[in-house]
Parts: C-alpha cells; structure tokens; sequence
C-alpha cells in the first residue's frame, strides 16, 4: 500500500479513549494513525469528528477502549491505496480516496469473488461520491460476466452481461452518492461467472470524494 500523506502532527496518550488532537493544521478533514504497542491499530478507531469549537485545528478520536500510545496526523487531501484490500491498511479519513488494482484475475467460480474491498472511517453525516471503474472479459458468448458493488454488505449496483466479443476486454463504470450516518462504511467490488465459463477483470478502481 503506498499512502500519499505528510506528518504534520503527533501526540502521545496514555490510558485514554477519547482523546482530543490539537494537530492546529488549519484543514477540517485530516488523516489520523493511531498507534498502540509500536503497530498501526486503526481498528481500534471508533470515531473521530472535528471539534466543533475549532474544527480545522483540533479533532477529537474516540478509541474502542482506553489505551495507551501516539495518535499522528496527516495532512495530505488525496491517500492511495494501490491494494485490493485496504482494509487490513486500516481504517482512515480523508477527503478523497483512491483504491485500485490494475492486475488481470480469471475465475470459473460462480460464487462471488472480491476484486477490491476498501474500509473506512467517516464524519457522521457526510456524503461521498463513490465511483467505480473496471474492465472485464469472457470466454463465451452464451454465458454472463457478472459484478456488483456492495456498500456495508448491500447491492448498490450491478451487472450481468453476455458479451459477443471473446477477444477483447470491455470498461465499465458507474457512481453513487452516499451518506455515512454511522461514523464508517466499506465498498467492495465483486465479480464472477454465470454458470462456469472463464472470467476476467482488470483495472479496477474505486474513487470516493466528499461532497
């Protein structure tokens, strides 16, 4: 995973949950790493909001359970992930979101298969939107390419197509808005083949902005 992020800020913490980050970086929006025994545990994230009376300099993380450790910002808009699970990375905040993974994966499977899974933290009450790019091939022209995107394990969006061209891959793509009302939320995309013919997907990519 290459994260494109510059260290502005780092306090420490000891037996804390909630902790309030005086990063004075003058943005509302910021990435936060938490660390816990020398390692990155962003699971242990349960949220993390402006504060309210001074939200582009100060934010407060509310932790699973009291801990003790270093809690960094970073300030860089734009964070990369070029992996198709970002969500063993951690959970992050940011303002836009790249995930891609540009490799070929063939499968006969028939049961879906995850190309891309990207887990995050959010504000309450913002809304994102989320688009997706991928390019797909069959071997077949009486069988169906199928994918969807699910967001927190529901179907935003689909395809079932029974391409004419076996030589060449096609691109897809498409978007949403959403609304993060719990703090979190993750997208997957997800891909596999009507009855067992070969199945290919490449470039595929997830983008979220805030709006």
């Amino acid at each position: 995973m290459a994260l494109i992020a510059e260290l502005a800020h780092s306090q420490a913490f000891v037996n804390a949950r909630t902790i309030q980050v005086d990063h004075n970086v003058g943005v509302e929006f910021v990435y936060i790493r938490v660390i816990v025994g020398g390692l990155s545990r962003q699971d242990l994230i349960e949220s993390m909001e402006p504060l309210a009376s001074n939200p582009k300099n100060s934010c407060v993380v509310t932790l699973t359970s009291s801990q003790s450790g270093i809690v960094q910002v970073f300030t860089k808009d734009v964070i990369s992930a070029n992996t198709a699970n970002a969500t063993n990375a951690g959970s992050i905040m940011w303002q836009t979101l790249n995930v891609s993974e540009e490799k070929e994966t063939l499968t006969t499977s028939t049961k879906w298969v995850t190309k891309l899974e990207a887990e995050w933290k959010a504000p309450k009450d913002s809304s994102y939107l989320v688009q997706w790019y991928y390019e797909r091939w069959i071997k077949s022209t009486s069988q169906s390419f199928m994918a969807r995107v699910m967001l927190d394990g529901e179907q935003i969006a689909e395809e079932s197509v029974e391409p004419k061209d076996q030589s060449n891959y096609v691109g897809v793509s498409g978007f949403k808005t959403i609304t993060s009302q719990k703090g979190s939320f993750s997208v997957s995309l997800q891909y596999r083949s009507e009855y067992g013919a070969q199945v290919g997907i490449r470039r595929a990519r997830i983008v979220i902005f805030k709006i």
